[in-house]
């Protein structure tokens, strides 16, 4: 079973920012695996729960997700993101919204090639699960 991941639209006037990784042609959004260290990050769950999420929720927590996405929005651009707002799950994708009204993205040049903000007008190379994601968003407008 394929790892769940945690998915960030980041929003600035009107366009939303996708980078692309070294290993990649296309554009994505920004994120990455959930790992034990996010689970770690939220606050202790009740046992019962904890099984619950075990059970039925792949054994992620929403808070861990979130946890995860603003952790890989500030390693893969350097912005920080001080509020995410849970959206909804796409796949393995935990995908969550922030807006980011000031800052200049900083690369993380072992990770990511380049990044753009999009206004979704003009033709960008993204992957199909980026641009259903940002569909389902309803990005563009």
């Amino acid at each position: 079973m394929p790892r769940s991941r945690a998915t960030a639209i980041v929003l600035r006037d009107s366009r939303v920012l996708l980078v692309q990784e070294h290993h990649a042609k296309r554009f994505s959004l920004p994120g990455g695996g959930i790992s034990a260290r996010d689970e770690l990050t939220v606050r202790r769950r009740p046992w019962w729960l904890q099984l619950w999420h075990k059970i039925f929720g792949g054994g992620v927590s929403r808070e861990a997700a979130k946890a995860a996405a603003i952790r890989e929005v500030q390693e893969e651009t350097g912005l920080t993101a001080e509020n995410a707002e849970w959206q909804f799950r796409h796949g393995r994708h935990w995908v969550f919204s922030m807006n980011i009204p000031q800052g200049v993205v900083q690369l993380q040049k072992k990770e990511i090639n380049e990044s753009n903000w999009w206004d979704g007008k003009d033709q960008l190379r993204t992957t199909d699960t980026t641009r259903k994601i940002l569909n389902r968003y309803g990005f563009p407008n």
